[in-house]
């Protein structure tokens, strides 16, 4: 949810909650049962930023409730999720858009069902070109149903799986027949299927197959995570080729010139750092532009910049920063530590630091992050345990912006970490923690506006160490959202046996729980508004779902031509609906594969 600031021409955004953070719920997927809890929650989030809901003016890109304004809505057959995301990234950076040539890409997994149902020939992802703030859009195809397909078979998660691919180093030597573009729903069966092939190849290759199958198993990795590696560069690979197939022809079919043009990217896809610094090497744009929370997490930004876009001939809008969300804590009666206290906190191992207001968006800035020294090879391994990833996890720099040329080849500004450089060869040994097997790295180049103590403890850093970087990961326990307050950081540290929690600069020590690791965090604060009442859900259930089909069983009905006239409020309707998705799963076939 975005609280949208509007003076004269300029447009400000003044807060950001993404609701995971207050839900608990990672990846929040869940709906509210009816307007008035929606409501309910509005109110206590507009409270924390001093606003109470009769002082907003429009409320939109959320049917159904109160002076819900439509304005955002587009008149061509784009559906509004992906729209959300084309237009989030384009307008990011006002001055850019209507003062000179861009180039757009939404490009994600899947668009949002419930603002309206896409048919199967509608296009679901989009390109724009915009000269001048005069935009044109079109579709395009997206290589992140490949992904979603991977995920699906291997069991694991995109960033997981990016990471592993990086990680290994085997590689596949067979032939790979071409795959295929999805712009439409029809196509996704085709990519489910070329994926799906691809698998099973590579499933039956073993150590044996060295030197005609493979490149060889990296004795560092399992079987099954060679085989996995191997699919994932082959994907990555595929996905980098299919993106620079739209844009090369983007750019000959307008003639325009990449040195003067700036490309933005929206949607999930927009998360793969590797494919957004192939795109940005490949062609040479004078500037890369997106949004930190390029995911499903910033629609509201998108929706919010639309509505402006929609209302207003012309409007000023920066996102300057990331730092929209909650304040950590409202404590100041200590007072800021001397930063070589904070380098001797380092010294000895991983910090907690939370500063200003949270970042928005999947990736850890500088505002919740555990931070840690570069120059440790075990920093990696203490960071991936603490946060109990698989050890091959790579671990992200934060750097001063000014420095990121002289570490890194080909280098330039990434403030949301959305892009990979490569670490100058006579560098890399200094800091063996924030390192791939390539010499590759994730970076966030810091600058003071966005976190001045950061910043600061960088240069500090830098000046005792020579390093201007430190390891940045995000502040979160597996399968939790990032958090938000210092009172989840404190427990965090206590669970994890980490000494200090500074916020704004100011040093919490912490005694580690005497057993660790055991308990799952305390409840969010405001976690019980996101439940809704046990006796409302059950009415919907019996009014929509009375017969308890399971989630799979109700997306096949959702998705697939063949079924969207079953009555599943019959009970021999909804059984026999049943049987047929508890065969298919039997036969490990999703759903949405059989889309043609």
């Amino acid at each position: 949810m975005a609280l949208w600031l509007k003076t004269g021409e300029q447009v400000t955004l003044v807060r950001y909650w993404e609701f995971e953070r207050y839900s608990g719920q990672k990846h929040h997927s869940r709906s509210f049962a009816n307007p008035a809890q929606a409501l309910e929650v509005i109110d206590r989030l507009l409270a924390e930023a001093g606003v109470d809901r009769s002082d907003v003016r429009a409320i939109f890109g959320t049917p159904g409730l109160p002076h819900s304004d439509g304005a955002w809505d587009g008149a061509d057959d784009l559906n509004a999720h992906t729209r959300a995301h084309l237009f989030g990234a384009m307008l990011a950076e006002t001055d850019r858009y209507f003062e000179g040539d861009m180039i757009g890409l939404a490009l994600d997994g899947g668009p949002d069902t419930v603002l309206g149902k896409p048919g199967l020939k509608s296009p679901l992802y989009a390109g724009a070109v915009s000269r001048k703030g005069d935009a044109r859009l079109f579709s395009v195809s997206s290589p992140a149903p490949l992904w979603s397909a991977a995920r699906h078979l291997t069991g694991m998660e995109e960033g997981s799986l990016m990471a592993l691919g990086s990680a290994s180093r085997t590689a596949y030597m067979g032939s790979v027949e071409d795959a295929p573009s999805v712009i439409a729903m029809q196509d996704y069966k085709a990519a489910y299927e070329w994926v799906q092939r691809l698998h099973a190849t590579l499933s039956g290759l073993d150590s044996s197959a060295k030197g005609t199958g493979h490149t060889g198993f990296d004795p560092q990795f399992s079987a099954s995570e060679n085989r996995i590696a191997m699919l994932m560069k082959i994907i990555q690979r595929v996905s980098e080729a299919q993106v620079c197939r739209t844009v090369r022809g983007i750019l000959e079919s307008e003639g325009m010139d990449p040195a003067k043009t700036t490309l933005a990217m929206g949607g999930g896809f927009a998360l793969n750092c590797r494919s957004n610094s192939h795109v940005m090497r490949t062609f040479g744009f004078a500037d890369f532009q997106a949004l930190p929370a390029v995911n499903d997490g910033g629609i509201s930004l998108g929706y919010g910049l639309m509505y402006f876009k929609a209302r207003m001939e012309r409007f000023q809008f920066s996102m300057q920063s990331s730092g929209h969300g909650s304040l950590a804590s409202v404590e100041t009666a200590s007072a800021p530590v001397r930063t070589d206290v904070i380098l001797e906190d380092l010294a000895k191992g991983p910090i907690v630091w939370m500063e200003g207001r949270a970042e928005i968006g999947p990736r850890a800035l500088g505002h919740r992050s555990l931070l840690a020294d570069p120059r440790q090879d075990t920093m990696k391994d203490r960071l991936n345990q603490i946060k109990r990833r698989q050890w091959w996890r790579p671990v992200a720099p934060v750097i001063l912006a000014d420095q990121v040329r002289e570490w890194f080849s080909d280098a330039d500004r990434s403030p949301f970490m959305l892009r990979t450089f490569t670490l100058r060869p006579e560098k890399a040994a200094r800091v063996p923690a924030i390192s791939h097997l390539d010499r590759s790295a994730r970076i966030q180049t810091l600058t003071r506006e966005e976190a001045p103590l950061l910043y600061d403890l960088l240069q500090a850093f830098h000046a005792s160490t020579g390093v201007p970087m430190l390891c940045n990961t995000s502040l979160n326990d597996k399968g939790e959202p990032i958090i938000n307050v210092l009172e989840e950081a404190l427990i965090f540290a206590r669970r994890r046996g980490l000494p200090a929690v500074y916020v704004d600069g100011r040093r919490h020590a912490v005694v580690a729980d005497a057993v660790r690791d055991t308990t799952v965090l305390s409840e969010r604060s405001i976690a019980p508004l996101f439940r809704s009442a046990p006796a409302e859900i059950a009415r919907l259930r019996a009014e929509v779902n009375p017969h308890g089909l399971d989630r799979n069983t109700l997306a096949m009905r959702q998705f697939l031509p063949a079924f969207e006239g079953v009555d599943i409020t019959v009970r021999t309707s909804a059984e026999r609906l049943r049987r047929y998705a508890a065969r298919l799963a039997r036969n490990g076939v999703q759903a949405w594969s059989l889309m043609q």
